[in-house]
């Protein structure tokens, strides 16, 4: 296998093993791989949610000459869905989690995380992707630490 399915796997399963008030985080999670933002959009429409989508999406290199290194990238995306509308995608209500709170222990639970060999993910960004008064989707950003 390759770092990046590692990777994504790792990442995978840590998300499917998140808890929130007793039961599973997501409803949904997987592994996704298109560089269309609208395809990952679509593919997120589609699924029971909570959802989170997990994107290897490319390493970034650093340093010069011999300490070039490269980190690999890895974004989750974090759709949330409330019918009732207003503030209930955001904030939750009594039978849903809001996306406020997925993403605080989404954060949580991955950053810092171990996810290869002893090395760390680093959460970089969040933003909003995606937004209407029904569905909200964020992105989330992480790199994996290079090896000491």
């Amino acid at each position: 296998m390759s770092e990046l399915t590692d990777l994504e796997t790792a990442v995978v399963t840590l998300l499917r093993n998140l808890t929130l008030d007793g039961g599973p985080a997501f409803a949904t999670v997987r592994g996704f791989a298109d560089a269309g933002r609208r395809r990952a959009l679509d593919a997120l429409a589609r699924q029971n949610t909570p959802a989170a989508l997990v994107l290897c999406t490319g390493r970034t290199r650093t340093g010069a000459g011999a300490k070039r290194v490269a980190r690999l990238l890895v974004s989750v995306l974090i759709a949330n869905r409330n019918l009732g509308g207003g503030d209930r995608v955001r904030l939750g209500d009594e039978e849903r989690p809001g996306s406020f709170r997925l993403l605080q222990c989404t954060m949580q639970a991955l950053d810092g995380a171990v996810a290869l060999a002893g090395r760390r993910l680093v959460a970089t960004n969040e933003q909003i992707i995606a937004a209407d008064d029904r569905v909200l989707v964020h992105e989330q950003q992480y790199y994996l630490e290079q090896p000491a």
